[in-house]
């Protein structure tokens, strides 16, 4: 006979070793794990998918930003940093 269910007493701890982002149909389309274990299928180029970069890299100390160089997506980066640097540039240019 079985005994009880256990219930987890943590939540998901993810392994600090997996790979967070798997390349799709070329470079296209890309699978991002995030930090809450949930994978996210999203097109590379899409603004969700480097705000969703964005999010994972701040909690995961800039693995995600490792991970993107090694593949060569610098584009995702630069756009990653654009969205941090858009409402500082918004506010000097309504100073001038």
């Amino acid at each position: 006979m079985a005994g009880p269910k256990l219930k987890k007493n943590v939540p998901f701890q993810p392994s600090g070793d997996t790979t967070r982002i798997i390349s799709l149909g070329g470079g296209t389309w890309a699978y991002l794990f995030d930090h809450l274990g949930k994978t996210q299928h999203l097109p590379r180029n899409s603004e969700e998918f480097a705000a969703k970069c964005k999010e994972t890299d701040d909690i995961m100390n800039g693995k995600i930003t490792a991970e993107l160089e090694a593949l060569g997506w610098t584009d995702v980066i630069e756009r990653m940093n654009a969205d941090v640097e858009s409402p500082e540039e918004s506010v000097a240019e309504d100073a001038n």
